[in-house]
């Protein structure tokens, strides 16, 4: 999400991509792709806080969860990205991470809803 929020700090106009087509106008896709990761990263906060009285939970555990309408052949895939995003929350102490298993930490502070 950093080199995301870099890009949009630049402001371009273009954006040329090491593979796919060139992007014109690329902030509103940028900003899309930041409101989305966030969203994800509240899913997954979610998930952990709603199964915070249960024992650590995997990526696999996590994905079958939020990714309940996704093919199953792609939940593999889903899991290398709930890893990535467990790791930014590990490194923010929001999570608590033991050998794949994950769980909420007990210090988070969550939004009113």
């Amino acid at each position: 999400m950093i080199s995301l929020q870099k890009i949009l700090n630049i402001k371009p106009s273009v954006i040329y991509p090491g593979h796919g087509p060139i992007i014109e106008d690329p902030i509103p896709r940028i900003e899309y792709y930041i409101q989305h990761r966030k969203q994800r990263e509240e899913q997954i906060l979610n998930v952990l806080k709603e199964n915070s009285n249960s024992s650590f939970m995997s990526e696999m555990d996590i994905v079958q969860i939020i990714y309940k309408d996704t093919p199953k052949n792609l939940w593999s895939a889903a899991a290398h990205n709930v890893m990535h995003h467990l790791q930014k929350l590990l490194k923010e102490t929001k999570v608590i991470g033991k050998e794949g298993e994950w769980k909420i930490s007990e210090n988070i502070k969550f939004n009113a809803q």
